[in-house]
């Protein structure tokens, strides 16, 4: 049995060993099954990301529809994928595994044994940039016979084939269908009808009851937009309900213009709420994506200045612009044919930048114009850059989606 061979392997192996010592060391069986049998998915980022990946399930089983689909996943987020009827098994990890090497691998090994038990041909690895090593880990332990993914330049040696992604292609979710859709064409599949949308497999709202849900959710504290100034934005605002959604870390003390329901809800019921609102309002998080899964018109703030410096263009590159990776994706207006990949992601693009309004700070601020990082900003534990957004701004376009909807 692989489990067996896998954990007897580790056990030789000394306390200096490397992973490539290790994958070196196993002697994995050959492929008796031809065809498509077992798909491995691997995903270990938030929850945003699992939302983006909800589509890519569902076109794996329409492409592959004799295929059984493993997905593997961090446990904070798998409320996010566990109902997705495509799921055969789900393998849930702790976010935190180990910092020992050696427990490290122990650990995913016996977590990931259902998938020692079945003969994996096909694996794919969907996260861009620096990829997750875990993922890839996986898929080779799981022995699967083709292993797909972009590049990491850490742990490419895991897999079999590094897939070329197109200058085009910025955002995240694109980057995702986009690597499906190669795949799909290198096994002879139809990919004429794109169906680039995410299904979100939780307790929805037919009804819209043309409220405003507002989210306070954001990662770290400097993506988040000082909710003082929202405050005195949503005050200028009559006649309207507003609900506040987060979760534990997002809880203020502040009497908030609304209904709190920030800690108080389930993520079925968070997606329940955005869902029978006709607006959504929020920072870069993962109900901000959910929004986009949701079809909901949205209006959200980034940390990212618009007057990016040198300093952020020599040491970061445009296409690691936040605003480009993470702009909420909308997905294709109506389902029709493509000849291309980039004409279904161009109009998916368009109706992403019509849904959603993002709104950013003008500038930099120090000394953020003098260390910057990755989405602009050095200051990570308060609103900084994204504080300077100008409230009549967001007023205003406030003002004209309401007249819109």
């Amino acid at each position: 049995m692989l489990f067996n061979h896998l954990k007897d392997q580790l056990n030789k192996i000394n306390e200096n060993f490397t992973l490539e010592d290790y994958f070196a060391s196993i002697s994995f069986p050959s492929h008796a099954q031809k065809g498509i049998k077992n798909i491995i998915i691997v995903q270990f980022d938030g929850i945003g990301d699992c939302v983006n990946i909800s589509g890519v399930i569902d076109e794996t089983a329409r492409l592959f529809p004799e295929a059984n689909i493993s997905f593997c996943c961090f446990e904070t987020v798998v409320d996010c994928i566990k109902l997705n009827p495509h799921i055969t098994n789900l393998i849930v990890l702790p976010q935190i595994i180990s910092e020992d090497p050696k427990e490290y691998i122990s650990i995913i090994i016996d977590k990931c044994k259902i998938l020692f038990e079945q003969e994996n041909q096909l694996g794919l690895h969907f996260q861009v940039n620096e990829q997750n090593a875990t993922g890839n880990i996986i898929l080779t332990l799981a022995n699967c016979k083709y292993r797909f993914g972009y590049t990491s330049k850490k742990n490419d040696y895991l897999l079999t084939h590094i897939v070329p992604k197109p200058d085009y292609l910025l955002n995240m979710s694109g980057c995702y269908f986009y690597l499906l859709y190669y795949v799909a064409s290198l096994f002879g599949k139809n990919i004429d009808r794109m169906n680039m949308t995410h299904t979100l497999y939780l307790n929805k709202s037919n009804e819209k009851d043309n409220g405003i849900c507002v989210s306070l959710a954001g990662s770290l504290p400097f993506k988040k937009f000082p909710i003082e100034k929202l405050i005195r934005i949503l005050s200028e605002i009559k006649g309207i309900n507003i609900s506040f959604i987060g979760g534990k870390n997002d809880e203020v003390n502040i009497d908030l213009p609304g209904i709190n329901y920030i800690n108080k809800l389930t993520l079925e019921e968070s997606i329940n709420l955005i869902s029978k609102s006709s607006l959504y309002i929020g920072n870069d998080s993962g109900t901000t994506h959910i929004a986009a899964a949701l079809n909901v018109p949205s209006i959200v703030f980034y940390p990212e200045p618009v007057l990016k410096t040198d300093e952020f263009i020599r040491r970061n590159k445009p296409e690691l612009s936040c605003v480009l990776l993470f702009h909420p994706f909308y997905g294709l207006s109506i389902n029709k044919s493509f000849n291309k990949f980039n004409e279904a992601y161009e109009e998916c693009i368009a109706n992403s930048k019509k849904m959603c309004t993002v709104i950013q700070p003008e500038k930099v601020l120090y000394p953020c114009n003098r260390r910057i990082k990755y989405a602009g900003c050095t200051i990570r534990n308060e609103p900084h850059c994204i504080s300077t957004i100008d409230e009549t701004k967001v007023i205003n376009i406030l003002k004209e989606k309401l007249l819109l909807l």
